[in-house]
Order: structure tokens, then sequence, then C-alpha cells
């Protein structure tokens, strides 16, 4: 009832002062508890178009779903940490250590929106945790059974784990 008295403000707001919504950009999501579940939730208007309903949906680039768990965000992270990896492997691999650690430092270090992730499932961190050791690993030409913290430590860089608690506080 309140989502649908605020569009229907908003769309004479509009209407008044020449203002056009697109329509198509907007989408809604519930975000609901088990106990309300079965509830019937109405369509919503926005200058008489009927908005889409969606589960999850990219914002400012982190994806928010439904159900608040962070893993499809966690995934787009580990997903790119592999694309950007693979490039600086492929377009870098005669540098030298110190020149692969800066460029593995700006391109696979920043896990923006990392602070959000405060509900997700434990698969997911481990997958983005692995993305990140192996890329490095490959990068550096080390063997796949060498310790990951001895890897980054003896470089001065930080730890998949370090890298989320150091942006987290």
């Amino acid at each position: 009832m309140g989502l649908s008295m605020l569009l229907s403000v908003c769309s004479e707001y509009g209407i008044e002062h020449d203002i056009k919504y697109n329509s198509t950009k907007s989408n809604v999501m519930i975000f609901s508890c088990k106990k309300l579940k079965d509830i019937h939730i109405p369509n919503f208007l926005l200058n008489g178009e009927t908005l889409p309903r969606v589960s999850k949906y990219k914002h400012l680039g982190h994806v928010i779903t439904e159900d608040l768990c962070h893993s499809d965000d966690i995934s787009r992270q580990y997903k790119r940490i592999y694309a950007q990896g693979n490039a600086l492997i492929q377009k870098f691999y005669m540098c030298t250590e110190s020149v692969k650690c800066t460029l593995f430092k700006s391109y696979c270090t920043s896990l923006y929106t990392c602070q959000l992730w405060c509900c997700c499932r434990a698969e997911s961190m481990r997958k983005l945790c692995v993305a990140y050791n192996n890329v490095f690993r490959f990068l550096c030409n080390e063997p796949r059974d060498c310790s990951a913290s001895c890897m980054f430590v003896s470089r001065g860089l930080p730890t998949c784990k370090m890298l989320i608690r150091k942006k987290c506080v």
C-alpha cells in the first residue's frame, strides 16, 4: 500500500513538473521473511506501467538479491579476479617479479563492496580466496603446493582474508 502510494505521488509530481520517469529502468524487489512468504504482493505502477519484479539486481556494481545473500556478488568478484589475472599473466609474463606484484596489487586487490558481504556462504568465500591465490601463483610461476600465506607475506602482499579484513575495518 505504502509503495503504491509513493509511486502514485511520484507520477503525479512528474506530470505537474514535466518530468518523465523511465519505468523500463525501474524494478521492484521484495525482501520478504519466511513468515510472510504466502502474502499476495500487488503489481506496482509508475506512469501507468507495471514495474517488473526481480529477484536480483546490479546497483552501482554490487549484486543485490532478495534473500540478502551476497554469494552472487562474491561470484562476480572472483570471476573478475580470474579475468584480470589471466590478462596480467598473458601480457606481463616476461616482467620482473616486483612489476608483477605491483600489477597484481593494482588489478586484483580492489574488492569493491566487500564491506557489504556480511551474510554469505563459506563456499563462496573459499572460491574467492582460491581464485586470488591461483592467479598470483600462476603470475609468479609458483608451484601449486606452495603455501599461499608464505607466498604473499614474503612479497609484502596481503592474503585474501587479510585483504577482506582490512577493507571491512
